[in-house]
């Protein structure tokens, strides 16, 4: 199926699909090649799309890479983004640890609770050969599908 990603319908599918964690689209911007976005269970995953999906994060250099693939395995939906079966980004919605979540509220002066939040969004990723076409957009707006209209909340991190 081929749509545009600009309509609602096109987040609708993942949540009328009854398993918004495990669901494929297809979909094209501005006359690109035809884009796959999969959000799966990481149990849903095999092994080679858990490594890479590690290999992803880690090629961002902003996480621990001692305690990345445990966390992978916890994430509520990990999110893929293909084009001609190549990998080209990824996002999750991760489960974080409560200890975790007080620490980066604490450090963004939040006013607002952190257990009010269930998950983050969060590893990011686009190859920087495939930034610029709004592929992070799209990984955004299908992992909060895997939300459960639960809160979540996101940190960045500014390159100086």
């Amino acid at each position: 199926m081929i749509a545009n990603p600009t309509k609602p319908a096109y987040y609708d599918r993942l949540q009328k699909s009854g398993n918004p964690t495990h669901a494929a689209i297809t979909f094209k911007l501005d006359g690109m090649k035809e884009n796959i976005i999969e959000v799966k269970k990481p149990s849903k995953c095999s092994e080679k799309e858990l490594e890479d999906f590690e290999d992803f994060v880690l090629a961002g250099d902003q996480v621990n890479p001692n305690t990345l693939n445990s966390l992978i395995r916890k994430a509520k939906a990990l999110v893929f983004l293909k084009q001609g079966g190549c990998l080209k980004g990824i996002a999750a919605i991760k489960n974080p640890n409560l200890n975790y979540k007080n620490k980066v509220f604490e450090k963004a002066k939040a006013t607002v609770l952190a257990s009010d939040f269930m998950f983050e969004l969060g590893w990011v990723f686009v190859l920087p050969s495939e930034r610029g076409k709004k592929f992070s957009h799209e990984l955004v707006k299908a992992a909060l599908t895997a939300s459960d209209s639960q809160s979540v909340f996101a940190t960045s991190h500014l390159n100086q």
